[in-house]
């Protein structure tokens, strides 16, 4: 099952997650073409906003995909020129889900596809709009950006409670 939720996450909270990225930039890390923030390095007050959104679409996500544990979180910029060749998230055996919500949309390119068998599937970015399904089972990327920067925050659900972040 894919599900596309517009507006999910309100305009202002979408700002505040950017705002958490850029000013956290001595704990970025690259990957390819992307710069990513992970949840577990923020320190207490931007840790606890984050996961307070992410625990949000944890529970929003869970009404359709039973035992929806957040796994792993991350806001990640996309600069121009960036993109993501097809994939399948398989980087951790547990995960079972993931979601992308676009966190602002004033770029160009950078939408989101699935390989579905002969057929592409493409999500036109819209802030707070959220994309979920399962990252292993299909395949999927995500198109250059052309213009401008794009901000998203990427969640990683698990289906077991142990591989997940509130597990203690």
């Amino acid at each position: 099952m894919i599900l596309i939720v517009p507006d999910l996450i309100p305009k202002r909270l979408c700002k505040e997650i950017i705002n958490i990225h850029d000013k956290n930039h001595d704990l970025i890390t690259k990957y390819n073409d992307t710069r990513c923030l992970d949840m577990n390095v923020l320190e207490d007050d931007d840790y606890k906003i984050v996961k307070k959104y992410a625990l949000y679409l944890e529970r929003y996500f869970s009404q359709f995909y039973p035992k929806c544990f957040i796994e792993y979180v991350q806001i990640v910029k996309w600069p121009p020129g960036a993109s993501m060749d097809t994939h399948y998230d398989d980087a951790r055996p547990t995960t079972s889900l993931v979601s992308i919500t676009t966190l602002n949309d004033d770029f160009s390119g950078g939408e989101h596809f699935i390989q579905e068998k002969k057929e592409k599937l493409e999500f036109i970015p819209e802030t707070g709009k959220t994309l979920a399904f399962d990252g292993m089972k299909y395949l999927h990327g995500v198109r250059e950006v052309t213009r401008g920067t794009r901000y998203t925050l990427a969640i990683w659900y698990t289906n077991d409670l142990e591989a997940s972040i509130n597990y203690s």
